[in-house]
């Protein structure tokens, strides 16, 4: 924390020195959420862990259910 306010990392040096000492933590999620918005999923992927979550969840309510 900086001045109470602020988050701030800095680089552990494990792939080599940034040139950077700090880097504030709203310049990381900004990376992070622009990253992730170019990840793309497979429709077949999409289908698979829309099953699974259908096949998941009627498990965990059979469950409760006999409790």
């Amino acid at each position: 924390m900086k001045k109470g306010r602020y988050v701030d990392y800095h680089c552990t040096g494990h792939r080599g020195k940034r040139p950077e000492p700090y880097t504030r933590e709203e310049t990381l999620e900004d990376r992070f959420a622009g990253r992730l918005r170019k990840l793309v999923i497979p429709a077949e992927i999409i289908t698979w862990l829309e099953q699974e979550l259908v096949t998941s969840d009627a498990r965990e309510q059979a469950k409760r259910d006999q409790a």
